[in-house]
């Protein structure tokens, strides 16, 4: 329980400064992933979740009135449930039922952060009402406001990930059908070479370099499924 309340800390943390405090990328899948594995016990397995979805998440930004898919809110959800799954060496099956389950956290959080920034607005009215009149100290509350909406969503949905929908996937993966969870397990492995050219779109490299690299990824990726069921294992 600890445990799970400091992740929730951490991504409910990592999901304010998504868009205010320090602005130090914290929130980004590749960092967050590995925090919220970290506080569970597991940050190899919070790393496997955070890192293809960072290639896929990686043109995502705040650019004014332009709000992306939340990726913070949804990698959180997603490392957690993992690691609280058990987790293992490569949990591709259980990342990707995560994924399932929490991905649409990402558009769903969209379209609540909007909402978010037009109540922030109205805020901000109030808090600068509040200080033409004197009252420093409600104007640095309000202020304050909007800035635990998102810690508190965030927050509330790691723990559900971590203390209630992770075990619940622990319990249901051993008795899913073989052929499900061999592909689910490649299922993720091809979310890399996915992420690779949406990272090479994303950074418009030229044309021929960008589909060497997402090659690359998809090698890298299919060499990952093949390691794991066995299939390279005369190479090993």
């Amino acid at each position: 329980m600890i445990a799970a309340l400091f992740a929730a800390a951490l991504a409910g943390f990592a999901a304010a400064e998504r868009k205010a405090l320090l602005q130090a990328q914290i929130s980004r899948p590749i960092v967050v992933g590995p925090l919220v594995g970290w506080a569970l016990g597991d940050p190899l397995v919070g790393l496997y979740v955070g890192a293809p979805l960072e290639l896929i998440w990686i043109g995502a930004a705040n650019l004014g009135a332009a709000l992306p898919p939340h990726d913070t809110a949804a990698t959180a959800a997603i490392a957690a449930a993992t690691v609280a799954a058990g987790g293992g060496e490569i949990p591709g099956a259980l990342a990707a039922l995560s994924l399932v389950i929490f991905g649409p956290v990402a558009v769903i959080g969209r379209r609540l952060e909007g909402y978010g920034e037009r109540a922030n607005e109205r805020l901000v009215a109030r808090a600068a009402l509040a200080l033409g009149e004197g009252m420093t100290r409600r104007a640095f509350r309000l202020h304050l406001r909007g800035l635990w909406r998102p810690f508190y969503a965030t927050a509330l949905l790691v723990l559900f990930a971590a203390l209630i929908a992770g075990p619940l996937l622990g319990r249901l993966e051993p008795h899913l059908p073989a052929v499900v969870l061999a592909g689910l397990e490649i299922g993720w492995a091809l979310l890399w070479a996915v992420g690779g050219a949406a990272a090479v779109r994303a950074a418009r490299l030229p044309k021929g370099l960008g589909l060497a690299a997402a090659g690359a990824a998809g090698a890298a990726a299919l060499w990952a499924a093949a390691w794991y069921f066995g299939w390279v294992e005369v190479l090993g």
